[in-house]
């Protein structure tokens, strides 16, 4: 399957009324289909033409540094590692809740049949998104910079709450390194099905 949209989703931006005039396609997931990490922005940058990755150097670069792309690249291949961003578009300012709510089919379709075990939360707006609706963890109890790096308890699989892709600056990248080996060590797939306490 292609890295780009695999799942053929549509692209047209009138899925989405929010979405801007200045949009002109909704740039849905990029990466393996068989992937046990599932990194999610908050929101696409507003350069991204068909690949999440594309306006997020820090991203690709984490990606590649934790070996789970080949290069630093928004056209890199990735391998057990799967970008899915809330917001399919660019909004002028920060996405409001009519726009989780039209792209959140989207990105439930991609989440449900990627499967994760962990899941990289991208930003305040994706921990507070993904902890209300896929943990018992009370989102206004997990606050960034201070919890970035931290892993948290989801329902099924493990969310670890990052700064935003643009403030992945290279001592934030350190610590989400550290986080993201110190999973890769461990048996992580001890993860599924497990429920909070």
């Amino acid at each position: 399957m292609p890295m780009k949209n695999p799942y053929g989703m549509d692209t047209d931006p009138g899925a989405c009324p929010s979405a801007p005039a200045s949009c002109t396609q909704l740039v849905h997931g990029y990466g393996d289909v068989t992937a046990e990490f599932l990194f999610v922005p908050e929101m696409v940058h507003p350069n991204a033409a068909g690949s999440p990755l594309t306006g997020y150097p820090p991203l690709q670069e984490l990606l590649y540094q934790t070996g789970f792309a080949d290069q630093a690249s928004p056209e890199a291949t990735l391998e057990n590692a799967f970008v899915a961003p809330l917001v399919r578009f660019a909004p002028e300012a920060d996405p409001t809740t009519a726009a989780y709510q039209e792209c959140e089919p989207f990105f439930d379709a991609e989440l449900r049949s990627i499967n994760p075990e962990v899941v990289v939360a991208l930003g305040p707006g994706a921990v507070r998104q993904l902890l209300s609706r896929l943990s018992t963890v009370a989102p206004e109890s997990v606050t960034l910079p201070a919890a970035h790096g931290t892993k948290i308890r989801g329902r099924g699989f493990a969310i670890v709450a990052s700064v935003a892709p643009a403030a992945l600056d290279e001592a934030a990248q350190g610590t989400l390194i550290e986080a993201l080996d110190a999973i890769l060590s461990i048996d992580y797939r001890q993860t599924k099905g497990q429920r909070d306490p």
